[in-house]
């Protein structure tokens, strides 16, 4: 035999009788040639042959299944190359690849940067040049991006822990995603002192004698496996004897709660408790109370010793009081315990008030005893005086008295010039009064005043018949039980007159009106009032001589 045409894709070798065909490489499909058969009688026609080739199997690399996994933000690079058949390769993808991801159609390769964390399954099928065909399945795992923990605090020194006393240092961790997980990676903590895995806190006890300087680390780790650590110190003294301060807001109108002094402090158990100082010293009043006294409050107080302030109400401002507390190891630093106070607005308002009406009523009072207008009988008193002045004074325990008076028609007839009583007559006089407003005359002692001037001038219209003006001018200066002064400055003018109704018996009436200035001055408020002023007086009165050493003189 002989081959008379060769096949288009492969070889045919004629051997004998026999023909042998090799495809050509990498090639799948039909070929066909033809031959001939020779023998002693001839050749014969060409007769065809048809083969068919199957395609080769294509293989993958990676195989398939999972490839490297990637992380979020980060780039990614993996190839998926075929073999087995003829090249080029043509690569295309079903399925979802990461968001982010792409194939390259004629290298296989998966690059990119992924954008969204998730497990994703898609299938990679090729193509090669004779177009045998294959597909391989794959996963790739996108990890969410890799946390950066920042730690609070950022690491170093922790505030110093005692022996023998409780501790409490709160680590946290923030950036990672889900729970975050606490653990001492390296180093040793004191003995008692305990990190919470959950919480990131240190906490605890510490044992005796655990005195000296510790390092470690402590590392978070999130739900994605992401972990940070941060190092730090921790300096434990010996036990000693110490408070810490505290700081307390104090609402308007509200009444402090008592402070436990205990708060904070070590080289306990305590034996007693000391005031030191409270500053300012009028801000209000300081007392130390025990544990027990303090349980009659929430059920929930601890035994101990306890701080109770009483806020002046009329202060607005802070307040500091010092405190000790003592124990077998001895006696503490100074405490100090700061109250952030407003001052009761109702209550300033009430006690100002009860002050302004409390001096209104004692200056009544007393100008009430004090305001002198001479009527008839006593311009016939002038008339006989031996004296051109009338002083008086009245000393006691509690203060002083001292008074004057005079006229125009007194001195007229202390002179004994003979000249006939004039009808006008001009005249003045004032009274001054002191007090201490103490028991106990001492270095607190404060001392109040009241001082009246009365001026005027009248005539006599007949003699039975006296009319007139008269002006009054007071001062009045009252310090309080409250540490509080009142000052007053006042006046009162009006027209008086004075009839003889029968012999020896004579009516006196007037109308004044007035004013008055007035501060007051307490511990913590300053301020002002003005009054008005109106005053009518009436009165009734006689005198009768029942003989030269005798003489009734009546008044209503």
């Amino acid at each position: 035999v002989a081959v008379a045409t060769g096949p288009a894709h492969g070889t045919a070798t004629a051997s004998g009788t026999a023909i042998t065909y090799t495809p050509t490489s990498g090639y799948s499909g039909v070929d066909s040639f033809t031959y001939t058969a020779s023998n002693t009688t001839g050749t014969s026609a060409p007769a065809t042959v048809s083969v068919t080739i199957s395609a080769p199997t294509l293989t993958f690399s990676p195989s398939g299944g999972a490839l490297p996994a990637g992380i979020v933000n980060t780039a990614y690079s993996q190839t998926v190359t075929a073999s087995g058949g003829t090249s080029p390769y043509g690569y295309s993808v079903s399925g979802t690849l990461p968001a982010g991801l792409s194939l390259n159609h004629a290298t296989g390769a998966i690059t990119g940067t992924p954008t969204t964390a998730g497990n994703y399954s898609f299938s990679v099928s090729v193509t090669d040049a004779n177009n045998a065909t294959g597909s391989a399945a794959y996963t790739i795992a996108i990890a969410p991006p890799a946390a950066t923990f920042t730690f609070q605090p950022s690491g170093g020194a922790l505030p110093q822990a005692m022996a023998g006393e409780a501790y409490s240092q709160q680590i946290t961790a923030t950036g990672g995603v889900g729970t975050t997980i606490y653990s001492l990676s390296s180093g040793t903590l004191p003995n008692g002192l305990v990190l919470n895995i959950s919480t990131g806190q240190l906490n605890g006890p510490l044992a005796a004698g655990t005195q000296g300087d510790y390092s470690f680390s402590i590392q978070a780790r999130d739900s994605n496996g992401s972990t940070g650590t941060a190092s730090y110190t921790l300096k434990v003294g010996a036990q000693a004897v110490t408070v810490a301060n505290q700081t307390i807001d104090v609402p308007e109108g509200s009444t402090p709660p008592d402070v436990y002094l205990n708060r904070g402090a070590t080289g306990g158990p305590f034996t007693s408790a000391t005031l030191a100082f409270v500053e300012p010293p009028n801000a209000g009043t300081a007392t130390i109370i025990q544990g027990q006294l303090a349980q009659a409050g929430p059920a929930t107080a601890p035994v101990g010793w306890y701080l109770h302030y009483t806020p002046n109400p009329a202060y607005s401002g802070q307040v500091r009081v010092g405190f000790r507390l003592v124990s077998a190891l001895g006696t503490s630093n100074v405490g100090t315990i700061t109250y952030n106070v407003r001052y009761d607005a109702a209550k300033v308002a009430e006690d100002i008030d009860n002050l302004v009406h409390g001096f209104v009523q004692s200056r009544q009072n007393m100008i009430a005893n004090t305001i002198e207008v001479p009527g008839l009988l006593q311009r016939r008193q002038m008339e006989k005086a031996s004296d051109p002045i009338t002083a008086r004074m009245s000393p006691s325990e509690q203060g002083m008295t001292l008074g004057f008076s005079t006229s125009l028609a007194q001195m007229r007839a202390a002179h004994g010039d003979g000249d006939a009583a004039s009808p006008l007559n001009v005249w003045i006089s004032g009274a001054f009064l002191t007090h201490d407003d103490k028991s106990k005359k001492d270095s607190t002692s404060k001392w109040g005043s009241f001082g009246m001037v009365n001026m005027g001038v009248d005539y006599l219209i007949s003699e039975k018949a006296l009319v007139g003006v008269s002006f009054h001018y007071d001062r009045m200066t009252d310090p309080t039980d409250q540490d509080a002064e009142l000052t007053g400055n006042g006046w009162l003018a009006g027209p008086y007159a004075s009839l003889e109704l029968g012999k020896g018996v004579f009516w006196n009436g007037s109308l004044r009106y007035g004013g008055s200035n007035n501060t007051i001055n307490t511990q913590f408020w300053d301020g002002g009032f003005k009054t008005t002023r109106w005053m009518a007086d009436t009165s009734i009165e006689g005198q009768w001589n029942l003989d030269e050493a005798t003489t009734i003189s009546p008044k209503l």
